[in-house]
Order: structure tokens, then sequence, then C-alpha cells
């Protein structure tokens, strides 16, 4: 897991690598990441970012989705377009809750390179 940035077709998008993370085994780092993305974004000008989410293998809680919500509306200020991957089975109804009380447009891509694709274009 981890905060990156990736330079694709010429622009920057940040890069919030949770794939693999299993919140029940790795409870506390998965909430420390979400911190530092959190403190990383805030200084960042607004409406400037292209934020780019993997979550695959991501168990969800719903702590999870409780902190997921506020980091998205924490967010929002900061990010010009964002997408996610790795969302699969019961993960959908945890984005779909997030998505739905957040209402932030954040598209779902079933890889990398098609998610970089599309903010590219935004």
């Amino acid at each position: 897991m981890e905060i990156t940035t990736l330079n694709h077709k010429g622009k920057e998008i940040l890069y919030l690598n949770f794939s693999y993370g299993d919140m029940l085994d790795k409870r506390q780092e998965v909430l420390s990441l979400i911190e530092e993305a959190k403190s990383y974004i805030a200084k960042q000008t607004p409406h400037s970012l292209l934020t780019l989410t993997n979550v695959t293998g991501l168990r969800f809680s719903m702590e999870l989705v409780n902190t997921i919500k506020e980091f998205s509306i924490h967010n929002q200020p900061f990010v010009k377009a964002a997408s996610i991957v790795g969302i699969t089975g019961i993960q959908k109804i945890a984005y779909d809750t997030v998505i739905r009380i957040t209402k932030r447009n954040i598209p779902v891509f079933p890889s990398v390179e098609e998610a970089m694709d599309w903010l590219v274009e935004q």
C-alpha cells in the first residue's frame, strides 16, 4: 500500500494504492495511509488533482466505509477528477453507499491503465 504520483501522457495522477490490503489484518496501516493522503491532498491547489484509487483485494468494514466517506468529502475541494479500480463483489455496496452520500462522480474502471486514460481526458 502506498501513495505515489504517476505521470501518464504528460499529466500527474495521485495514485492511492490500497490494493491487497486487508482491513482486518492491516487496519492501522490502511487508516494511517488514508490520513497521510488526506494531509497531502489538503496542501494542494483547489480543483487541481487527478486521483486514482486502487482497492483491489481490500476488505471493507463499516469503520472503513465511514472513513472513506469522510476522506472523499474532505478531498472534494482539491480534486479535479477521481477514478477507482478494484471494486468487486461486496465492495460495490460500500462504493455505492459512499457515492450516494458524498454525491461524488468517481467512476469505476477495470484496470489502472483505463482509469488513467480517462483521468487525463478530464
